[in-house]
């Protein structure tokens, strides 16, 4: 049994310990107070988007300097997942404005709209999921160039007849691109076959049956192809086919040529549509959404050997070769 004498020094010694522990709190050192601050949605890991994103937080790092901070989270290809990210976001009074990398983390924000200015990079057609409708967004569009595509293949395979597309039906994006790649490919000509998946599990299927058709195959911008690239080129290298896509950083995984987007200067477009915004005051739906020039084409010279195919006589300010 405690004695009162006792008491008082169990007391005492309490009120010691809550001292000492406000006083520890109290120099605990606080995190960095951000003028600005970005709440970062990425739809999947993947190098594209991560390449959006590395060019967006570096453009707006270069103008602000310790004045930015981001919040960055990755839905893993999760809509599900989106949604909540979205969520947490727009509740979230710290945060001056939402990047939504992909077609997938922009549609979970604009179905949870809030005050907050909406910037969007790597969507392929910003009309077709309306956020050319929607005030508060704005952002850069990774829409490819059909007729550069065309070109490039006329330049690698003059000997092509017919192209497969190979892609996830169930993306918008790869829908959008697919469709204007087989109107500009009928148009020059050729006979087009189309190949089509639902999710990564039927790559390897996939793959082997458009294998068996045309003589190139073509995969538009698609989040799924891309997560398994290595597999998917090193099949049609061994198949003798020739494989391009829509994502220069893709030829370097095993792709034989691209002409695509720089995701990273993608990313930095609308890093500067974010600046608008913030710094000088714009409203987002007075800044057009933007597309980026697609000069060059970006060719994987082993590949080509590896394909007996000739390295072809361009100008170097038209293509990169890369091994």
């Amino acid at each position: 049994m405690l004695t009162a004498k006792n008491r008082n020094l169990l007391l005492g010694l309490g009120v010691l310990v809550f001292i000492f522990g406000v006083i520890f709190l109290l120099r605990i050192p606080k995190g960095p107070v951000y003028k600005y601050t970005i709440g970062i949605a990425q739809t999947a890991p993947h190098p594209a988007l991560d390449a959006a994103r590395e060019g967006y937080q570096d453009y707006l790092k270069e103008k602000l300097g310790d004045q930015i901070g981001f919040v960055v989270n990755n839905a893993q290809g999760s809509a599900a997942q989106a949604h909540l990210i979205a969520q947490s976001f727009h509740n979230n009074a710290a945060l001056n404005g939402i990047l939504a990398i992909a077609t997938m983390t922009a549609q979970a924000a604009m179905q949870n709209a809030s005050d907050k200015p909406l910037f969007v990079v790597a969507i392929t057609d910003p009309a077709a999921i309306g956020l050319d409708k929607a005030a508060y967004a704005c952002g850069a569009s990774d829409k490819l160039d059909a007729a550069k595509q065309i070109e490039l293949l006329r330049l690698i395979t003059p000997q092509a007849r017919s192209a497969t597309l190979f892609y996830n039906g169930s993306e918008i994006n790869a829908q959008i691109t697919a469709k204007n790649l087989q109107d500009e490919l009928i148009k020059n000509g050729y006979e087009v076959h189309t190949v089509t998946i639902t999710q990564q599990s039927e790559i390897p299927f996939g793959i082997e049956r458009a294998l068996q058709k045309g003589d190139v195959i073509i995969s538009p911008i698609d989040n799924t192809i891309a997560t398994a690239i290595s597999f998917i080129a090193h099949r049609a290298v061994k198949a003798k086919k020739p494989f391009f896509v829509s994502d220069n950083l893709l030829v370097k995984q095993g792709a034989l040529a691209a002409a695509g987007v720089d995701y990273y200067e993608l990313g930095r477009q609308t890093a500067a549509c974010t600046f608008s915004v913030l710094v000088n005051g714009q409203t987002p739906d007075a800044i057009s959404f933007t597309q980026q020039p697609q000069q060059r084409f970006v060719v994987n010279e082993s590949i080509l050997a590896q394909l007996g195919l000739p390295k072809p006589d361009v100008p170097a300010d038209k293509i990169i070769f890369i091994k």
